[in-house]
């Protein structure tokens, strides 16, 4: 079988299971309290409500339904206590939905081994469905991007205060080797044309956020530098 994750609408279908015996709609839970509590019984039947929805748009989509695949919708529970189940309690079907234990998973796929599809259509439903992520991979990176981890906000950080440590040392060198000091200042402003170009050039958030660091201090320095001599003029 072939297995991805899809998108057809805005919620997400955990797997998709392609194969010899038809297309799967699976959704997978794992709970850490008992599927048998109340609180347990209300997601399983969330779950087998979003399983019905994601089989009926799996359906329904243009690629297999021309193709006539028939969809399954599948719920595997996962979670403790879920072998100690009655085996008529690990697989069930729960309007037209297959409610599986994690523990009785390879049980059940055997005894639905059966073919109804070509190896053609199998292959075109494959197609398809990488040509849709394929599509909606970018989309989804834009629309729900990864938050930034605590460690990339650190070496972002680490990134930022070394450039602005070295723009300091190099505006120190230019004050000590400039006859002048505006030619100091002026060429501290020149070095600040390379931190933009790096900036537009370059998409690596540490190295944005250094070429940042090194451009606004080399930038800001000189200014400090101007509006302290003007004040000593006075």
């Amino acid at each position: 079988s072939t297995q991805i994750r899809c998108h057809l609408s805005v919620q997400q279908t955990h797997h998709v299971l392609v194969g010899p015996g038809g297309a799967y709609a699976v959704e997978t839970k794992w709970s850490g309290s008992s599927w048998q509590s109340d609180y347990g019984v209300g997601r399983l039947q969330e779950a087998i409500e979003q399983a019905k929805d994601n089989e009926r748009l799996l359906r329904l989509w243009h690629p297999f339904k021309s193709q006539q695949i028939p969809v399954t919708a599948v719920v595997v529970l996962w979670g403790r206590g879920l072998s100690k189940w009655p085996e008529h309690d690990q697989v069930r079907l729960i309007d037209d939905v297959h409610v599986i234990a994690g523990p009785a998973l390879r049980r059940w796929l055997d005894r639905t081994a059966s073919v109804v599809l070509e190896n053609s259509q199998v292959e075109t439903a494959w197609a398809a469905m990488e040509a849709h992520v394929s599509r909606r991979d970018p989309i989804d990176a834009q629309l729900h991007p990864i938050p930034t981890s605590l460690a990339e906000w650190a070496v972002r950080s680490a990134a930022a205060v070394s450039s602005a440590c070295l723009a300091i040392l190099v505006f120190g060198r230019l004050l000590e080797t400039a006859s002048r000091w505006w030619v100091a200042a002026s060429a501290s402003l020149l070095l600040v044309l390379p931190a933009v170009i790096v900036r537009r050039a370059v998409s690596s958030q540490p190295v944005v956020w250094s070429a940042w660091a090194w451009g606004f201090t080399m930038l800001m320095l000189p200014i400090a530098l101007t509006v302290a001599v003007a004040a000593s003029s006075l």
